[in-house]
């Protein structure tokens, strides 16, 4: 192969990826705070990536598990029941000094996403960063039950895959049963003692001949 055959193929093989790439980018909406593109009919997600680097597109099948963490703990994920440890929504576990309290003074609060894969290191969404008071009812209303939905969504994905994948082996499966011919039953051995007993009663009303009968009689017994 010449070095512009060689050059002609890579160029087909660039378009046929970045077709490839248009295609599941057309499947896939963007979640609701903009930070990646997912699609649940292709069970694949996206985040976000600088205009050079080239899209990756992650399978559902590959997420473990997402978390919210306030100001570096956890506090809503697969093993934490909502709201519990959320201390902004409600004053448990994990309460920032002041705000659970209605505190005035304004206090630094992060909001990050811990997204964990197979092979693959972890994402982290920067969710929320700003300053509040316990009294920001905005905070604890929307941005917070916002944020616990996001991880709730992102947490589904792995379930879905796996839905998928049921469905899959279903398919496959109902079509190896239709594909395979059935074996026909075959029918009771009879009983040749039975059978001369049978042809003994039309003899006897001379439904058949005795050559007959004779006949038939050595044909049971192989004779």
């Amino acid at each position: 192969m010449g070095l512009k055959d060689a050059f002609k193929k890579f160029n087909e093989s660039a378009e046929k990826m970045r077709n490839q790439v248009a295609d599941m980018k057309e499947s896939c909406i963007p979640d609701p705070s903009g930070n990646f593109i997912y699609s649940d009919e292709k069970k694949i997600l996206s985040f976000k990536k600088e205009p050079r680097i080239p899209q990756d597109f992650i399978p559902y099948s590959d997420v473990i598990s997402a978390e919210l963490q306030e100001n570096g703990k956890t506090t809503h994920g697969l093993n934490i029941a909502r709201g519990v440890g959320l201390g902004l929504v409600t004053g448990g576990v994990g309460t920032i000094v002041g705000l659970a309290t209605g505190g005035k003074k304004k206090q630094k609060v992060e909001l990050d996403i811990i997204i964990k894969f197979r092979n693959r290191k972890k994402e982290k969404i920067e969710y929320y960063r700003g300053k509040i008071r316990g009294t920001d009812a905005v905070f604890k209303q929307s941005i917070v039950p916002k944020a616990i939905a996001l991880v709730d969504l992102i947490n589904s994905f792995p379930e879905k895959a796996l839905e998928q994948s049921n469905n899959q082996t279903e398919t496959t499966e109902a079509a190896v049963e239709q594909s395979t011919p059935s074996t026909p039953q075959s029918s009771p051995a009879t009983d040749p003692l039975d059978e001369i007993k049978k042809l003994k009663g039309l003899l006897d009303i001379g439904a058949i001949t005795q050559e007959e009968f004779d006949a038939k009689k050595k044909q049971l017994l192989n004779l």
